[in-house]
């Protein structure tokens, strides 16, 4: 189980490096560079080629978390995400985050490393949509 929280918590930094760069590209465009020219000069900036090259690997460590355990296991810790974005927002682009933001996300990690993982063989009943409890 311990590759798997390494390997989501190596996806949940590489897409905040993927949305930091990625934004940071876009918001560094040149004015005239705006409506459908954007997209055109943004696939030739090193900075969002180098968000874009995050996302695959963010993919890739998603699915090897989601590899050697279940969602239950990887995607609270995903969300970890949130933490990584605002400090690099902070840290990299030098944006001020407001005391709101750090106090939405502080319940995050907390949540993630509190929630225990069900027991073996307890995945929902067949036939019943976990999110509603309700007949699919």
């Amino acid at each position: 189980m311990i590759p798997a929280v390494v390997f989501a918590l190596a996806a949940a930094f590489s897409n905040a490096v993927n949305l930091m760069t990625q934004h940071k590209a876009s918001i560094s465009a040149p004015k005239k560079e705006g409506g459908w020219r954007l997209p055109l000069y943004l696939i030739r900036q090193p900075l969002w080629l180098l968000g874009a090259a995050a996302a695959v690997g963010s993919f890739v460590f998603q699915a090897l978390a989601l590899h050697n355990a279940p969602m239950s296991v990887v995607q609270p810790v995903l969300v970890t995400e949130l933490v990584f974005v605002l400090i690099l927002r902070r840290v990299w682009i030098h944006q001020d985050v407001a005391r709101a933001a750090w106090a939405a996300v502080s319940p995050w990690p907390n949540r993630a490393a509190a929630t225990p993982p069900p027991p073996p063989g307890h995945g929902g009943r067949p036939g019943w949509c976990s999110a509603g409890s309700s007949p699919c």
